[in-house]
């Protein structure tokens, strides 16, 4: 009934089936994979912009750090330069005493605090954005400066060293 050739054409479209079958599946294989690695390739991409981000952030904190440590140093220098003020000793007259002196010589001290809490205001008011005046940047003499923040207030002021 079934003869040789009938046979091998069974056996040769069996295999052409399975064939066909595995050339399907990996069909199915190879574009479940391209999707596989492109998710990888957009994860790897991602991962990497955040890492750079990060690298970004992490160099603007130094820079922001270091721009702190600086004020802060200027802000110390000025406080020491402060407490020299108030706290100065003649070898004729002793220890300064501001409340002494107010009593004293009321007109002259007020004066002085007059103008020392202006130019405190006017230093709060440069920490809070106001632009320098053309007056304050020129100021280099000591009589030009705003001396209670003459690091901030007047940035071509180089003081002497005492």
């Amino acid at each position: 009934m079934f003869g040789f050739n009938s046979i091998l054409l069974l056996i040769v479209l069996a295999g052409a089936g399975g064939g066909y079958v595995w050339y399907q599946n990996n069909e199915e294989e190879k574009a479940r994979m391209i999707a596989e690695i492109a998710i990888k390739e957009t994860q790897l991409a991602l991962a990497e912009e955040a890492r750079l981000r990060e690298e970004e952030d992490r160099m603007l904190m130094t820079q922001v750090l270091n721009d702190l440590e600086t004020k802060f140093d200027n802000a110390q220098d000025s406080y020491g330069r402060l407490e020299k003020k108030f706290n100065k000793v003649s070898k004729y007259f002793g220890t300064r005493d501001i409340g002494k002196l107010a009593e004293n010589k009321p007109g002259p001290i007020g004066k002085v605090i007059t103008n020392a809490s202006k130019n405190a205001l006017r230093c709060f008011e440069i920490l809070s954005g106001s632009p320098l005046s053309e007056a304050e940047i020129a100021a280099v003499k000591p009589s030009q400066i705003n001396s209670e923040c003459p690091s901030l207030a007047n940035p071509n002021y180089k003081p002497e060293e005492e």
